[in-house]
């Protein structure tokens, strides 16, 4: 499993950013998803993370590779993310 921890980059503070960092080293480690995620419909799961403003890193699985979808979220504004994740995808998938 291969991913991309560019999209952290954006994310608060350097300590949320290295905790996001080592949950996706872990994930690729494991060969597997990692920690508190769940689907939320149409091929896209979000990895949940509890601190902060409560990070969202929404990704899906396409043949056993993890695809990060460059865009993440707060709780706060969870709506929004899943619609941009949603449009991501789309165009992942050549939609």
């Amino acid at each position: 499993m291969s991913n991309s921890t560019n999209g952290s980059a954006s994310c608060g503070t350097a300590k949320a950013k290295a905790k996001i960092s080592a949950r996706l080293r872990q994930c690729e480690i494991s060969d597997h998803i990692t920690g508190d995620h769940h689907g939320i419909g149409g091929g896209i799961s979000e990895m949940r993370f509890h601190f902060g403003p409560g990070y969202r890193i929404y990704y899906t699985i396409d043949n056993d590779v993890l695809v990060i979808l460059l865009i993440g979220s707060s709780k706060d504004d969870q709506s929004r993310g899943i619609t941009e994740a949603r449009k991501l995808l789309a165009l992942y998938r050549g939609e």
